[in-house]
């Protein structure tokens, strides 16, 4: 297990007062995650401008198990942690139902158009972009197994982190 796991997996069992479990109690009983679903990305990327972060979008559906094994299991418990806090700003992009958020530009778009826009075809995606929405790291789809997700997720906020800090290419 790395350092950054194991101080990771620390801090979110002291968040949660000690349980022993990546699950949040209460989170995800009704289907919804702790981390916010964005309405608009044109003020998530203006937080994330004036802090110089990347922005994490997690696409996902309310009738999809993988996003709420992978809300439940990892990114509930990164979110209340705060340990990313001053890493990324991490956002949900909800691309069922006929929800509207307003797009990187303030334009007032589907959720699902604006999934499109991004090439999403399964639940849950994860895309990490910069201000605009540019893509910055290698993107996460699906999940299969929890232990290795967080790697690989670790991985590319810090890739998509140290691009957004000026001290590495965007990948292509």
């Amino acid at each position: 297990m790395s350092h950054k796991l194991v101080a990771f997996v620390g801090a979110t069992l002291l968040s949660l007062g000690g349980v022993l479990t990546w699950g949040v109690a209460g989170a995800g009983s009704d289907g919804d995650s702790v981390v916010p679903a964005t309405v608009d990305l044109a003020k998530d990327a203006a937080l994330a401008r004036d802090r110089k972060l990347p922005m994490v979008l997690v696409f996902s559906a309310a009738d999809c198990d993988y996003c709420h094994l992978l809300e439940r299991e990892i990114l509930d418990p990164m979110y209340i942690s705060r340990h990313y806090k001053n890493r990324v700003v991490l956002r949900r992009v909800m691309t069922d139902g006929s929800g509207k958020l307003r797009d990187f530009n303030g334009a007032a778009v589907d959720a699902s158009e604006f999934a499109q826009h991004y090439n999403v075809q399964v639940t849950p995606t994860v895309v990490f972009v910069d201000t605009q929405g540019k893509e910055l790291a290698p993107r996460l789809l699906g999940i299969n197994t929890v232990e290795m997700y967080f790697a690989y997720l670790d991985q590319a906020i810090e890739a998509s982190y140290q691009v957004m800090q000026g001290r590495a290419p965007v990948l292509n």
